[in-house]
């Protein structure tokens, strides 16, 4: 603030009489914007740090897990624990799942025990929706209604398959 006032009074010396009290109106506005600029660079900061710290809470939560790739290959134990789910009617990736978050005793947990039905249900659902070409002809795939009835009997006869001619 000493670097404004010595501005101040300089240009108080430089501007001449009844400059001084407009300018002196002019310091205290000047100092008022400088208070409220710094009262809003210290929040700044303040939000700045709790963000800082708030996002490093996160990382440290969200720490990587051990990876699947890492596990060695089933044996033993797991083999087994992995024919016992598939005989209770899991898939391959529910069988998966359960043995990535403990076996048999992941079927315990709540949470683990919906993801794994939600995956199954979503499993089902994708081998239930059928094929939309499935109940269609190679000429049906091939063309559409408006086309084969647009086409003469000659081009007919040269796209069916000579099994039905």
């Amino acid at each position: 603030m000493d670097d404004i006032e010595k501005a101040v009074e300089e240009a108080m010396k430089d501007s001449g009489e009844g400059a001084p009290e407009a300018l002196e109106n002019n310091v205290d506005v000047l100092k008022e914007q400088l208070s409220k600029t710094e009262a809003f660079a210290k929040q700044a900061i303040a939000r700045a740090k709790k963000a800082e710290a708030e996002a490093k809470a996160l990382k440290v939560s969200a720490a990587p897990k051990e990876h699947v790739e890492d596990k060695p290959a089933p044996s033993g134990d797991s083999l087994e624990t992995r024919v016992e789910l598939r005989l209770q009617g899991f898939d391959k990736s529910a069988v998966e799942f359960i043995m990535n978050n403990g076996g048999l005793k992941a079927l315990e947990n709540p949470f683990i025990k919906k993801t794994v039905e939600l995956m199954s249900e979503q499993s089902r659902a994708e081998k239930a929706q059928p094929d939309a070409d499935s109940g269609k002809s190679e000429i049906e795939k091939k063309y559409t209604q408006e086309q084969l009835k647009n086409m003469s009997a000659e081009e007919l006869y040269k796209i069916l398959p000579k099994s039905t001619r």
